[in-house]
């Protein structure tokens, strides 16, 4: 079975591994608690760009809580994001590409694709 992954302003993310050159680590962290995947996914594919990537695999993403003492801070969990970019020296094929299309769309919330009958992202629970 193909491994599964999205795309994201034309950089593949993928959480298993995928043939290619690979450029360098990637992290990213929201700037608040309310920062989203989807956002965190658009900063990433710019960063992998420059980087001269067109792909981040070994994608991970958890919620973890800030260290140390915030005075004046409400939010003290943030996404943290990281992953390896790649260069793909062959595009994993538009067959294998999860896109929106009339059998799938992609959540608003975490940019993560789902069923297009879905009601509920299940990835992230965000009604649809």
């Amino acid at each position: 079975m193909p491994p599964f992954f999205t795309e994201i302003d034309g950089v593949v993310f993928c959480e298993s591994s995928l043939e290619g050159k690979t450029i360098g680590e990637i992290r990213e962290y929201g700037a608040t608690q309310n920062t989203t995947l989807a956002e965190l996914k658009k900063v990433m594919a710019g960063r992998a760009r420059q980087m001269g990537g067109n792909a981040i695999i070994n994608f991970r993403y958890v919620q973890k809580a800030d260290k140390g003492f915030h005075l004046l801070k409400w939010d003290k969990e943030r996404l943290n994001c990281s992953g390896m970019v790649v260069r793909l020296e062959q595009h994993p094929g538009v067959s294998d590409v999860v896109s929106e299309s009339v059998e799938s769309k992609v959540c608003p919330a975490c940019a993560e694709t789902v069923k297009a009958a879905a009601k509920i992202c299940r990835f992230c629970g965000e009604n649809l």
